[in-house]
């Protein structure tokens, strides 16, 4: 058991899931488990330079050494070999596996710091969500603005004047024999005074063409991009003629 006895000065210390004093290794064993390594043993390891901790190779082993690098952050996490099978311990290293001192020395050479990551450093999901809604919220603005919804609707629908800020034509979502789907220009939205269907270009979109969202704003960008080579094929005609 882990006391507060540990006598000074050590230059290193093993914390091991198991017994190692059958093999001639000094440790600190029989801890019944990393759920009840307690805090005030670290105490004890604070003045050793070299803490190792190598646990059973499993969940619940990965799961201990986390817990005692929470408890000890100088610790190194030393992970014993795929050939203790899942589950193995060290006496599967010694005994089954016929491993030596040496190689377990050598096997300490591996180990990599159990400190948690920094607060700072660990991704911040909630910033990363709202960085990927910006974006989002970008590419729905840019499509708006570069795709007028009227000339978008008017490609599905023949649309004509009514007044000074409408067009109108026939809803495509329903049998319409009057026309009764109005386009807004000025808002981005349309509105079908029949079905009720209402929305802007890229719910317009979506509906006729029977698309997923993403799916949709690939579509509209594609048409977008297509949009803006239009010019420089007219002007290439002009030339040509």
């Amino acid at each position: 058991m882990v006391s507060s006895g540990i006598p000074r000065p050590f230059k290193y210390c093993r914390i091991l899931d198991g017994s190692a004093s059958w093999y001639r290794i000094a440790a600190v064993t029989s801890t019944a488990g990393a759920a009840t390594f307690r805090p005030q043993w670290a105490e004890d390891l604070k003045s050793i330079d070299n803490v190792y901790v190598c646990f059973d190779r499993d969940q619940a082993g990965r799961n201990g050494s986390a817990v005692v690098g929470l408890i000890v952050p100088n610790a190194m996490v030393v992970e014993l070999p795929e050939e203790v099978g899942e589950g193995g311990d060290i006496t599967d290293f010694f005994v089954r596996l016929g491993r030596s001192n040496e190689e377990f020395e050598r096997l300490l050479e591996t180990g990599k710091s159990a400190s948690p990551v920094p607060q700072e450093t660990r991704p911040n999901r909630t910033a990363q969500m709202q960085s990927t809604d910006a974006l989002l919220n970008k590419r729905i603005e840019r499509i708006k603005r570069e795709l007028p919804i009227g000339e978008v609707i008017g490609d599905y629908v023949s649309l004509r004047a009514s007044g000074e800020s409408a067009l109108v034509g026939r809803c495509p979502f329903h049998e319409d024999r009057t026309p009764s789907l109005t386009v807004y220009p000025a808002t981005g939205t349309f509105h079908c005074f029949g079905c009720r269907a209402t929305g802007d270009v890229i719910s317009f979109v979506r509906a006729i063409e029977h698309l997923g969202f993403a799916q949709t704003l690939d579509a509209l960008d594609q048409m977008a991009s297509h949009n803006e080579s239009k010019p420089q094929q007219d002007s290439s005609e002009d030339k040509a003629a």
